[in-house]
């Protein structure tokens, strides 16, 4: 899933229209807490399913709140995954991009996830045809998504939600980055798919 909430824009949107910031700040939190609830149920299906099929892995973007490159007198920051990434039973996903000793955490991307993929400069299809390079997290999901995909069917008949899920995080790797990353950003590391 490459899609966030991100709470913060909910509230300056209300405000914009004239709501004022308490009202707006309640209403943006009733969103998100229907928003829980709906994911919550969501992915309770899906574990009920797992008794009766072999499972569903569900990775999801962690979202481009933070700031990590901030500039005086902007101060930098990082912001938690958000969801639905945040939510129990989701792969969270960052994004890392290239440098030149390595990898580094991408600047915007949120902390908490569970791994990495490239998510900087992604060339993908664009609106109305040809391709666009973009950045995000939604850019990292897909290769989470893909790779689970690959584990999937490397493991063949004994594939399983959990086993997949396992083999994502354990095959994941960390020591590609320029610089030591703080593991709150990266979760295992960098995915890796089967050999």
């Amino acid at each position: 899933m490459s899609i966030g909430l991100d709470f913060t824009a909910t509230v300056g949107e209300l405000v914009a229209t004239g709501v004022p910031l308490v009202a707006a700040t309640s209403i943006a939190l009733e969103q998100y807490r229907a928003n829980v609830r709906a994911f919550d149920a969501l992915l309770m299906m899906f574990r009920a399913r797992a008794a009766f099929e072999r499972g569903t892995v569900i990775v999801a973007a962690t979202g481009n709140e933070s700031d990590r490159d901030a500039r005086p007198p902007h101060v930098p920051y990082r912001v938690a995954a958000s969801l639905p990434a945040a939510a129990s039973g989701v792969i969270a996903v960052a994004a890392v991009g290239k440098q030149p000793a390595g990898l580094a955490v991408a600047g915007f991307s949120n902390t908490y996830p569970q791994l990495c993929a490239p998510g900087v400069e992604i060339v993908s299809a664009k609106a109305g045809g040809g391709v666009v390079a973009m950045s995000g997290t939604s850019m990292a999901t897909p290769h989470a998504a893909g790779v689970a995909a690959l584990w999937w069917q490397h493991l063949g008949v004994a594939a399983r939600e959990p086993i997949v899920t396992a083999q994502l995080i354990a095959s994941s790797r960390s020591g590609v980055f320029a610089s030591s990353p703080d593991p709150a950003d990266i979760g295992a590391g960098v995915i890796t798919a089967p050999q």
